[in-house]
């Protein structure tokens, strides 16, 4: 039984719980737990998170507790020696997101342990020797932690299946502490257990390009990995990466993984990236992904790595011009871009359709396709026909694209059968986002699949389908700030009780009914789908931040299905 107690609403006592299998307390009072739950000993789970609790009394027992979480308490600094003394059976501690300094040494006594999970410990600099004693543990999880240098005894953990590291070379701490190496000689070709591998390291360091190719050379010993995360601040060590194999396989270890997450380029002081950072971390946990940042060529080594990778995030490339790089990638399903400032036209037709001649496929994967801060971008698609290369695509993203003036062709618009949500931001030249010259189409209704169009910050904007009928799929318009647009598209068969249309009033209120897409005047049943946004400044955040989270979103919708 697991059992959910909110001592904030209920005047109950733990001291009258004797069989009490799992106590789970968020934001729960330090001096709840001072005084309440000492009588509480046959406890199995025990999770206490986003707290102000500033340290753990030292009054308590719990003999057979299992689990313990404790992430999430900032306030929390101390944690007394004595209170891991009597956790003899605890087999996972997540102390996560604390200001904890350092582990205190009954935690190496904890010889049950199989899960030590300590993510975004900003006080926390080093693991001691003492981890060695720890040798059931599975899971070893520091993401987002900076340690200075990782112990020697590390080695010792060979029952390790997940390790999750990030580094910093605090060069004057090692020198106060006399530590000589940051990641010692063959620590990680001694953990032969391991299925997940992640290592993050501060892309300034002077040594993260030694210590990296020291990581990739004991990866041939760690013949169980199946997930691997890497930075590789230089196109060599991607080189060095992409060509390693284990003993006696033919296909490089890379390709062996189910699940790899490489980024490239060096980091630049410099720059800080303008893509909403919630949506960089969303798109960095997909499967298989690339980040490729301050490019300045494609090595053959990045485009061989390319046609097994599931997403792709350029940030800052400096000469890229197209995405003809992706004429093979048909493994590929999500793309990102961000300032690659270059590029003037996202896909070049006759690239692709050399391809589609010979081989009759290209990108039939493509699915999502965010584009921010292009700032030269000019047109989507350029040259012949798409040859159905981007048929699959569901999910189409432009934002802060200055120069963009037409979002869809006539070439472009007969490939785009699933596409399923657009959003277009801040785009300030664009004027239709149907190109005119499209009533020419054979067919008099246009992005069949559609159910999602949002239109923020276009201050051109004068039509949307140039006169065309949107698909009957269509449940979801948002328009704001369009001062321009006076008119909808028609809207077809749609589904007339589940549409919704949000907008201005004003806008709504000053829309021209009179036109050829609404010969007999505004519906009624759009009378109905109107409402009003809100205009509230935060209101507006809230709903562009919503709207950059779209991945997430169609991600899990992907999962669902």
């Amino acid at each position: 039984m697991e059992v959910l107690l909110d001592f904030h609403k209920s005047e109950g006592s733990l001291l009258d719980i004797t069989d009490l299998f799992s106590l789970l307390e968020n934001g729960v009072q330090y001096e709840f737990l001072k005084s309440k739950s000492v009588a509480v000993r046959s406890l199995k789970v025990i999770s206490i998170s986003n707290s102000q609790i500033p340290e753990i009394p030292d009054n308590l027992s719990f003999p057979d507790l299992e689990e313990l979480y404790l992430h999430s308490n900032l306030h929390l600094s101390y944690i007394p020696p004595s209170f891991f003394k009597h956790m003899p059976a605890l087999k996972v501690l997540d102390m996560s997101d604390t200001s904890i300094k350092n582990l205190a040494p009954p935690v190496f006594e904890l010889f049950a342990l199989e899960q030590l999970i300590l993510r975004r410990c900003e006080l926390l600099m080093e693991l001691p020797p003492e981890i060695s004693a720890l040798t059931n543990l599975k899971v070893l999880d520091l993401e987002g932690t900076d340690l200075v240098c990782l112990p020697d005894e590390l080695k010792e953990l060979t029952n390790l299946k997940c390790l999750k590291i990030s580094l910093y070379d605090a060069e004057s701490y090692r020198k106060s502490k006399k530590i000589v190496s940051i990641i010692p000689a063959a620590v990680l070709s001694k953990l032969s257990r391991l299925k997940e591998l992640s290592i993050v390291v501060d892309p300034q360091d002077v040594w993260c390009n030694a210590a990296m190719k020291a990581i990739i050379e004991d990866l041939p010993s760690l013949r169980k990995l199946k997930t691997l995360k890497l930075y590789l601040p230089t196109t060599e060590l991607l080189n060095d990466l992409v060509e390693l194999k284990w003993n006696n396989d033919d296909l490089p270890i890379y390709q062996n993984l189910s699940n790899f997450n490489f980024i490239i380029g060096p980091c630049s002081q410099h720059f800080i990236s303008r893509l909403p950072s919630d949506l960089e971390e969303e798109f960095l946990k997909l499967k298989k992904c690339l980040k490729y940042i301050n490019g300045e060529d494609i090595t053959t080594q990045f485009a061989e790595a390319l046609k097994h990778a599931n997403a792709l995030y350029l940030d800052r490339h400096w000469t890229m011009q197209n995405l003809s790089i992706l004429k093979e990638s048909n493994e590929l399903k999500f793309c990102l871009l961000v300032d690659c400032n270059e590029m003037q036209v996202v896909f070049d037709g006759s690239d692709f359709n050399h391809r589609v001649a010979n081989k009759g496929e290209n990108l039939l994967s493509l699915q999502y396709l965010a584009i921010h801060y292009l700032k030269n971008l000019e047109v989507i698609w350029n040259g012949p026909g798409t040859g159905c290369c981007l048929r699959t695509l569901r999910v189409l993203v432009l934002h802060m694209c200055p120069n963009l003036t037409t979002v869809f062709t006539p070439v472009l618009l007969g490939d785009l059968h699933n596409l399923q949500e657009i959003i277009v931001e801040d785009c300030c030249k664009i004027t239709n986002l149907i190109a005119e010259d499209s009533t020419q189409l054979t067919s008099k209704e246009t992005l069949p699949g559609l159910k999602k169009l949002s239109l923020l910050y276009l201050p051109e904007l004068v039509s949307i389908s140039s006169g065309l009928s949107i698909g009957s799929e269509l449940e979801n318009l948002v328009i704001y700030d369009c001062p321009k647009l006076k008119r909808l598209p028609s809207l077809g068969m749609c589904n007339k009780d589940f549409i919704e249309i949000r907008g201005e009033s004003e806008w709504w209120d000053a829309l021209k009914w009179n036109t050829p897409e609404w010969d007999g005047g505004q519906p009624h049943y759009l009378r109905r789908a109107f409402s009003e946004l809100d205009t509230d400044e935060d209101y507006l955040d809230e709903f562009a931040l919503q709207y950059r989270n779209s991945l997430r979103l169609f991600v899990e919708e992907c999962a669902a299905n």
